[in-house]
């Protein structure tokens, strides 16, 4: 059975150099054999690298091998080479199979001797580079903690973007990248997702140690459509694909298939931000799969690819993006939970023996975390990082001369530019600050380096947009201000219902019982009249509630 590169650990220093224990001198001659560590006397084979960039292949070396006259590591043909360790059975990639190594000189003294070689924590890294391992999921809700729905299917059959599930937010691409979504190219076919709760006393995942979550994820597809080539799950994994470049990674999840195809792949998106040419966005194939009815899990080392050369496209919001992808114009019903990534290449074995147990508490710290155009008020005068102030100013890009001139308002830019879309309630400018109009699109306005105007705060109160259920009779705008006066002097059409008595110069008021009229005189009963002394003519009524005043931001 071939190997799997993606699993082999490479030397971690560029060159190996042996020296005598004795003498200090390089061991000329020396000899290194590779046995299987839990079989002393059986070979192992290890490999050394050769091919060219986007072909590499991997060839054992000499076992035992004989170093060279300066002590180093060479390939059959003399060259030297730094050599890579499969530290698994190569039948079987998911057995653990460290080596057994011995070190003599030429005299076959003993030198030294390595057991469980290397010490495999899930470090190294296969292809050609040492890689930093971390044991933490960086998918976040891979549980699906607060679904879209539970025990009850949502129609996906006209959806070709719909979050299903919180996850990973800030700073992905505006209302289009963050969360668990839901993606097709083509709407048609009848799809179905529903988050079933396990039932109780089912354990599937107890039998290798790990915790059985509340919720599974079943995708459906009842009846199909020709045409697709694109129907999965995506996850965000983190914003700016550089931070990802390159890494190797070990995926995981746990699957069952009900009925129909089998066949479930990951891909991995480098995207390069909002308004970059298509072609600019790396997405790479890198493993597919094939579910059988039983809850198993999936894992599966891969290399991501790089980033090198992707032109990204200034909105500051390119970023890294998993693809768990279903099968096209097919019919099937599968079911998945916890969807992990860590970083690094790590043995199955080290994998299912991780609980992967996150509280609710800690999911929420993430999922409910402040989302672009979330309010905050504090007494503090100056605008918190990730935050602007709503001190009625402009927001726009670093070349836009706005008050707030930065890469990082581009999604508040966009929600703004989106959501409220008024040159009333958010007028839009020129670079320079002559008024302008809204162009053909966010980003449109955003390259232009247009500025912004953030909705209106300064002296107004904050009221919930909407017409309201009980008695309302105006529609107020999402981002719509108002500027009524703190008070008010009442005309008469505002007054209490009454007439003057002509003669006497007397108030006399009707249809009411109980009626201020000024001067401490007040009419008790209807069509009564009452002298009114002390009145020195209209005053302004106060229409102010008691008020505390805070500073007011909103997230970018």
């Amino acid at each position: 059975m071939a190997i799997n590169p993606d699993l082999l650990v490479s030397a971690a220093i560029m060159q190996d150099y042996f020296v005598d224990n004795v003498t200090g001198q390089a061991m000329a001659g020396g000899i290194i054999t590779m046995y299987q560590d839990n079989a002393r006397t059986v070979l192992k084979n290890w490999y050394y690298q050769t091919g060219s960039p986007g072909a590499y292949t991997y060839l054992p070396l000499n076992n035992p091998l004989i170093l060279s006259s300066v002590g180093t590591i060479t390939d059959p043909s003399g060259q030297d080479t730094i050599p890579f360790y499969y530290p698994f059975d190569e039948n079987d990639q998911t057995v653990s199979q460290p080596y057994y190594v011995t070190v003599v000189d030429s005299n076959l003294q003993n030198q030294f001797t390595r057991e469980n070689f290397p010490s495999h924590t899930g470090a190294g890294g296969g292809g050609g580079g040492g890689n930093n391992t971390q044991l933490t999921n960086i998918i976040a809700n891979n549980v699906f903690y607060h679904p879209i729905t539970i025990n009850s299917a949502f129609d996906l059959t006209n959806e070709t973007n719909r979050i299903i599930a919180p996850s990973q937010h800030d700073g992905f691409m505006a209302a289009a990248g963050n969360d668990f979504r839901f993606l097709k190219n083509v709407t048609g076919a009848t799809d179905h997702v529903t988050f079933i709760p396990f039932p109780q006393g089912a354990v599937p995942m107890a039998t290798k140690g790990q915790q059985t979550p509340a919720l599974y994820c079943n995708l459906e597809c009842s009846a199909i459509q020709a045409g697709e080539t694109t129907k999965a799950i995506q996850v965000p994994l983190n914003i700016n694909v550089q931070t990802m470049d390159s890494l190797f990674v070990t995926f995981s999840i746990w699957a069952q298939r009900i009925s129909g195809s089998d066949t479930l792949s990951i891909n991995f998106k480098f995207y390069a931000g909002t308004g970059a040419a298509p072609s600019a966005s790396v997405f790479t194939p890198l493993q597919t799969f094939h579910v059988t009815t039983s809850w198993d899990q999936y894992i599966f080392s891969v290399q991501l690819p790089t980033a090198s050369g992707i032109a990204k496209s200034g909105t500051g919001d390119d970023a890294v993006y998993l693809f768990i992808n279903f099968p096209l114009s097919q019919q099937f019903s599968i079911n998945i939970t916890k969807p992990a990534l860590y970083i690094g290449t790590i043995s199955p074995t080290i994998i299912t023996a991780l609980p992967d147990f996150t509280t609710n508490d800690q999911i929420d710290q993430i999922i409910s975390s402040p989302r672009t155009g979330d309010v905050r008020v504090s007494l503090n005068d100056f605008a918190p990082w990730g935050w602007a102030l709503c001190n009625d100013g402009t927001i726009g890009n670093a070349g836009s001369g706005a008050n707030f001139a930065s890469i990082d308002t581009w999604n508040l830019f966009y929600l703004i530019w989106t959501a409220v879309n008024s040159n009333t309630f958010a007028p839009i400018f020129t670079s320079a600050g002559a008024g302008s109009t809204y162009g053909a699109s966010a980003y449109a306005d955003w390259t232009a380096n247009k500025r912004l105007s953030l909705t209106k705060q300064l002296g107004r109160a904050i009221a919930s947009q909407g017409i309201a259920s009980v008695g309302g009779v105006t529609t107020w705008a999402l981002g719509q201000s108002t500027n009524t006066a703190e008070e008010v002097t009442l005309s008469r059409d505002q007054m209490a219902q009454h007439t003057h008595d002509p003669l006497s110069g007397q108030f006399l008021v009707t249809g009411s019982t109980s009626v201020f009229l000024g001067g401490g005189a007040i009419a008790t009963q209807e069509n009564t009249t009452a002298g009114i002394t002390g009145y020195a003519g209209p005053t302004p009524v106060s229409l102010m509630q008691p008020t505390m005043f805070y500073n007011v931001f909103l997230k970018l």
